[in-house]
């Protein structure tokens, strides 16, 4: 599994999809998720996340449930595996020739656990 980060002020989405249609034509199976969070005292966990994810649903996809859970619940590696479940949970990924549906919400699991958790360092 490699995992691409690109950062900066303006142009990371742009930047992010182009990516995506090199690797794609590249003949690689790609998605695309991000991730950023902020201190917000109106949360009772001090914190708001939110979470990006496409190509695992038919039009890109905020889980709204994921940022609702971790702005609630104290912020820890148990509760950053929850909020993945639940980024799993919300996607709904199709089969076709880059991969299966499974695979995608696999991968949705385990990226936004990645993402969250990277956010989660620099927040913390």
């Amino acid at each position: 599994l490699a995992l691409v980060g690109i950062t900066g002020t303006n142009g990371k989405t742009t930047t992010s999809y182009l990516a995506r249609s090199v690797i794609e034509a590249g003949g690689v199976r790609c998605g695309l998720i991000g991730a950023f969070g902020y201190k917000d005292a109106s949360c009772s966990s001090g914190y708001r996340f939110r979470l990006a994810l496409a190509s695992v649903a038919p039009t890109p996809l905020m889980p709204v449930e994921v940022e609702t859970y971790l702005a609630n619940t104290p912020v820890t590696a148990d509760a950053i595996n929850e909020a993945a479940r639940l980024a799993h949970e919300a996607c709904s990924p199709i089969d076709d020739v880059r991969g299966s549906a499974r695979y995608r919400k696999q991968m949705v699991k385990n990226l936004s656990a990645k993402a969250l958790t990277e956010v989660w360092k620099k927040l913390g």
